[in-house]
């Protein structure tokens, strides 16, 4: 997958495809560690995001991305996490160390997760529950 910022290649982006694994209509590729960092400050101020798929001696068309409302949104995602001001944030880094950030939350609960009881404590039959009303 050959990744572009603004039609350039960005810092913590390698000049030669990145190597990606397709699930189904899915593409995803892995930037780790200072490359990731790099990417992120990159993408910052960057308008587009060029995306191509290439598969050997196949390539795909390319595919343009606007970035516009990227930076706000990744400072959503720092903020909503905890993660303003600390060595982890997405955008708005500091020194604060990640042990600073809190742990995340445990994941909802649906509704076939646990059984529900009427007032009697029986079992209410399935699709009768309130929660999947």
């Amino acid at each position: 997958m050959k990744v572009l910022l603004d039609g350039m290649t960005g810092p913590g982006l390698p000049s030669k495809p990145l190597p990606a694994r397709q699930d189904g209509d899915f593409v995803t590729a892995t930037l780790t560690g200072d490359g990731a960092r790099a990417f992120l400050e990159a993408l910052r101020p960057a308008k587009t995001l060029t995306v191509q798929l290439i598969d050997g001696a196949s390539t795909g068309d390319p595919a343009i991305i606007s970035l516009a409302g990227s930076a706000a949104a990744l400072l959503y995602m720092d903020a909503q996490q905890n993660r303003l001001g600390t060595v982890t944030a997405l955008v708005q880094r500091g020194s604060a160390p990640a042990s600073s950030v809190p742990a995340a939350p445990a994941p909802p609960k649906h509704s076939g997760d646990h059984d529900e009881r009427d007032q009697n404590g029986a079992k209410a039959p399935r699709g009768d529950s309130p929660v999947e009303r």
